[in-house]
């Protein structure tokens, strides 16, 4: 990066490194006014869940009716 980062500051209240506090422009993207997208990993990664892939009843409730069954036999 030393080719394009400028050695010279035009305040010199301020150091160097104050130019690059939000990055280098031109690296990750070249539309500087391009708004910021709304997507996470999430959103685009979600799923609804979809029957019969989730569990109606809990471990403890179909425990509970297998132990019912076995004292009604």
């Amino acid at each position: 990066m030393a080719h394009i980062d400028p050695t010279e500051t035009e305040d010199p209240t301020k150091g160097a490194a104050w130019n690059f506090k939000n990055g280098h422009d031109g690296i990750l993207h070249t539309n500087f006014d391009a708004a910021a997208d709304n997507l996470t990993t999430v959103r685009v990664s979600y799923k609804q869940p979809q029957y019969p892939g989730v569990a109606i009843k809990g471990a403890r409730t179909r425990l509970m009716e297998q132990a019912y069954a076995e004292i009604a036999r």
